[in-house]
C-alpha cells in the first residue's frame, strides 16, 4: 500500500512512501531534532505528523510493531509524545519537564528503599543499609556496624554492589566494569613495586 506524503524536500513532494520509507523519514526527523535544539520542536512535530500517518495505515495494535520494524526500535511512549507534540497537546519542553520529574521521583523512591542516593552512595540522612556479611562483634558480644572506610565496610559495600547493581547490568556494561576492576587492581599492585 502506498500513500502520498508531504516532505520538506520539494523534489520529493507528492511522492509515494512505503512503510519502510515512512519509518526512515520518522527516524531521520527525530535525529535532526536531537541534533538541533533550535529546530527541535519543528522536527519533532513533523515526525509526529508522520507517526499519525503511520498510525492510520497500520492496525490499532500494529503501531508498536511498526515502530519496532521500521523506526529503529523507537519506543511507543516516545512515539505518543511526538504525536502529542504534532497535535499541539504538549510541547517538547513540557515533555522534558515531565521526564525530569519522573526521574527525580524514581531516584527518590530508590533512595528511600535502599538507603542510598541516586549514585549508589550511602547517605547520612538515609535509612541505614543492612549488611549481607557478618557484622563485627565486640568483646562484650554486641554487634555493631563496621566503621566507614574500614576493610569490613569496603567488603560490605562490594557485596552490596555485586548483589544489587551488577546483577542488573547488561553483558557489555558488566564486561567494562570487570575490565575497569582488573585495571585498577593491576595499578594498585604496580604502585608498591614502583615506589
Amino acid at each position: 500500500m502506498q500513500i502520498v506524503t508531504q516532505t520538506s524536500n520539494p523534489a520529493q513532494a507528492g511522492t509515494l512512501l512505503s512503510l519502510d520509507q515512512l519509518g526512515k523519514e520518522i527516524v531521520a526527523r527525530i535525529e535532526a531534532g536531537d541534533r538541533s535544539k533550535a529546530m527541535a520542536e519543528d522536527r519533532y512535530r513533523s515526525a509526529g505528523l508522520l507517526l499519525i500517518e503511520a498510525r492510520r495505515r497500520v492496525p490499532v495494535k500494529g503501531l508498536a510493531a511498526f515502530l519496532k520494524d521500521h523506526c529503529a526500535g523507537l519506543s511507543l511512549t516516545r512515539a505518543k509524545e511526538l504525536v502529542a507534540i504534532a497535535e499541539g497537546r504538549t510541547t517538547q519542553e513540557e515533555v522534558r519537564a515531565k521526564a525530569t520529574a519522573r526521574k527525580r521521583k524514581s531516584r527518590a523512591s530508590a533512595a528511600a528503599t535502599t538507603g542510598r542516593d541516586g549514585h549508589g552512595q550511602s547517605g547520612t540522612t538515609s535509612k541505614p543499609t543492612t549488611s549481607t556479611s557478618k557484622p563485627t562483634t565486640s568483646t562484650s558480644g554486641d554487634t555493631k556496624q563496621p566503621a566507614k572506610g574500614s576493610q569490613q565496610w569496603h567488603f560490605n559495600e562490594a557485596v552490596y554492589f555485586e548483589k544489587h547493581t551488577m546483577a542488573l547490568m547488561d553483558d557489555l556494561t558488566f564486561a567494562r566494569v570487570m575490565q575497569m576492576f582488573a585495571a585498577k587492581r593491576a595499578e594498585r599492585h604496580q604502585r608498591p613495586a614502583a615506589a
